[in-house]
């Protein structure tokens, strides 16, 4: 499907489509496509490998492969026309965190908070750095509070 259109939204499809353990194919708007590419270039880090695919089974069809630092000063992307049809591959193997457990994830949410990061954007933070989907980290988070609140 397509990202969502407003700028928060957005950028947090991009954080969990950043952390997917497999290819994500989205569509994007000629008029998105930028911006789209800019925070995922800001989120995933410029050296994603992301393929572009514009205008694909028409006649003028036109696939850009490479890191997305080169994919998104490309011309056809600064300037767009067309459908695009966009693949971003997986993190690769050796920056992906497999063992990361919820106490892990816990002790690098605290010390965010800690030094005065807002809860989601430390979530984010802690999604981004371990490779994992915000949702995880929410998750985890939530969990120790329902023990906490449990155990008084």
């Amino acid at each position: 499907g397509f990202p969502p259109v407003k700028k928060g939204p957005r950028h947090r499809w991009c954080e969990e489509a950043g952390a997917y353990r497999h290819p994500v194919v989205f569509f994007e708007a000629p008029h998105r496509i930028a911006q789209t590419l800019d925070i995922l270039s800001e989120v995933v880090g410029t050296q994603r490998v992301v393929s572009v695919c514009r205008e694909i089974t028409k006649k003028h069809e036109e696939l850009i492969r490479g890191p997305l630092a080169d994919v998104v000063q490309r011309e056809s992307i600064r300037n767009p026309v067309g459908e695009f049809t966009c693949i971003l591959e997986p993190a690769p193997l050796e920056t992906l965190h497999e063992d990361v457990g919820e106490p892990r994830l816990l002790e690098e949410f605290d010390r965010m908070t800690n030094i005065g990061l807002e809860r989601r954007a430390a979530m984010s933070q802690v999604a981004r750095l371990f490779h994992v989907r915000t949702r995880d980290v929410f998750d985890a988070v939530e969990r120790r509070k329902a023990r906490a609140e449990g155990d008084e």
